[in-house]
């Protein structure tokens, strides 16, 4: 079913708007509906502690619909009522939140109190996220964009009769509660898709499982898993039982040099002449350089610390601690900085890349997370990673539980990757099917809607794939622009 046009349309007057229905009226915001700015109280009267309201000083503490205030202020000069809409003033110019109570706002915000009779709260939330359009034209500041009071009570909204505002937000609430439903349906399928990849590592890196390369009659190679037929105690309480013809062996014996700190220098230009300075921020949580952060250091200065293929990287502290990077060729000449230690493989005992999927196992987690209740910061030493088990197969089976993992992975990989596409694709659909609906691009006013739960099972949920699938085409708006 394709949602189609009002009959008739008029020129708005408003360049960004183009036309709307014709039975629309336009109206300044300050003549539907009552515009509270925020004011700022003196730093010192505000507390973490539960005095007074909850206070908002900016769009800092914005959830996806409702505020979540970390202070409090007794003397709040200005408040908003619950039900009111906050509007950011200051950059980002134009985020929106609804007062689910009583707020006192500081002078990041303004809070819109729509008259019931010509302005529905509902439809305001909705139109807002069109109506900004508008402000971004008035934003000014040389420091940050912002808006003063005076823009946002004359801002222009274009209103349909209360009776209609009612039937579109009906609509769209149906809608993209089913958009926000499928949403949340994806998301906990690349969650579980996640938890499928760290499964799959663990039992193989942990020797749970035996990754069993078989080779058939016309000589194809495929692998299967089984279990292995005989255990022993690792002697390590945290590992228990691996293979028995496995062993587990420190980091440090499986090196060809101590473990090593990276180079403490701070580097902040860019020389295409120079070794890259790798530093933590630079890599993604999927081990990739990033090409966005790019900095060098003098050659000089990284000789002592040039990485070679293999070698991996801990992250010794802050909020990365514990996370691993393993070099690759295609990162060029590059040294590492400081808060990363260097592991140096000796690759006759054991593959790089068997190290670092095992430090992608739940098993290391524990390990490193053990690490942090015996101390009082985040924080791992090249001592204590030089100390770390790990329990090594045969170079043979090592090769075989790389493939198996690496084969694995892609797939899933690919698995999320659509996941989340599809998110993007419908998030891009719901953005475009509430403009067209509050701008009156389209007419919904005799589109049956049925009311849907407001949450469902992970079954329920997998069903309304098909019901969005059917949601319903918008037609080209009425100028025949894209």
């Amino acid at each position: 079913m394709n949602l189609k046009p009002y009959p008739e349309y008029k020129d708005s007057g408003v360049e960004w708007l183009g036309k709307i229905p014709e039975h629309w009226e336009l109206r300044r915001l300050k003549y539907c509906s009552e515009v509270i700015m925020g004011q700022s109280p003196p730093g010192e009267n505000y507390n973490i502690d539960g005095n007074g309201l909850p206070f908002l000083q900016g769009c800092a503490e914005f959830g996806q619909n409702y505020p979540k205030p970390k202070q409090y202020c007794p003397l709040a000069n200005k408040t908003c009522p619950s039900g009111s809409i906050l509007l950011s003033v200051r950059a980002p110019v134009g985020r929106i939140n609804v007062a689910d109570q009583i707020y006192g706002i500081g002078r990041g915000l303004c809070a819109i109190v729509p008259y019931s009779e010509v302005f529905s709260s509902n439809f305001a939330v909705y139109g807002l996220q069109m109506y900004r359009i508008g402000l971004a034209f008035e934003s000014t500041g040389s420091t940050y964009d912002a808006v003063t009071i005076g823009k946002v009570e004359n801002l222009l909204v274009y209103l349909p009769r209360v009776s209609e505002q009612y039937q579109i937000t009906r609509f769209l609430d149906v809608k993209t509660r089913l958009i926000d439903r499928y949403i949340r349906n994806k998301r906990r399928l690349i969650k579980l898709l996640q938890e499928q990849k760290q499964a799959i590592i663990n039992d193989c890196v942990t020797g749970k499982m035996e990754v069993k390369n078989i080779v058939d009659e016309n000589g194809n190679t495929s692998f299967r898993l089984q279990p292995y037929t005989e255990y022993k105690d690792s002697g390590v309480e945290w590992l228990g039982k691996i293979p028995a013809h496995w062993r587990a062996i420190r980091l440090k014996f499986i090196c060809k040099e101590p473990l090593k700190y990276g180079a403490n220098e701070v580097s902040g230009y860019l020389d295409a002449n120079q070794p890259r300075f790798v530093r933590i921020t630079d890599i993604d949580e999927n081990g990739n350089l990033r090409n966005d952060t790019i900095c060098t250091i003098t050659k000089e200065k990284a000789e002592e610390f040039l990485l070679t293929e293999g070698d991996i990287l801990f992250a010794r502290s802050g909020a990365t601690v514990g996370k691993t990077f393993i070099y690759k060729k295609d990162w060029g000449e590059a040294a590492f900085a400081g808060y990363l230690i260097r592991a140096r493989i000796n690759p006759n005992i054991v593959i790089a890349q068997y190290i670092y999927m095992f430090t992608r196992s739940g098993i290391y987690l524990s390990w490193k997370n053990s690490i942090f209740i015996q101390a009082t910061i985040q924080n791992i030493s090249a001592e204590k990673y030089s100390s770390l088990f790990i329990p090594i197969p045969l170079l043979a089976e090592q090769e075989c539980i790389i493939k198996w993992i690496s084969d694995k992975n892609h797939e899933i990989d690919n698995a999320i990757s659509k996941a989340q596409r599809q998110i993007d694709l419908i998030r891009e659909y719901r953005i475009r099917l509430i403009a067209d609906v509050v701008t009156g691009k389209v007419d919904v006013r005799d589109i049956p809607v049925e009311d849907i739960p407001e949450d469902g099972t992970l079954e329920e949920l997998e069903d309304e794939q098909e019901e969005l699938e059917e949601l319903p085409d918008i037609e080209e708006n009425v100028d025949g622009d894209d």
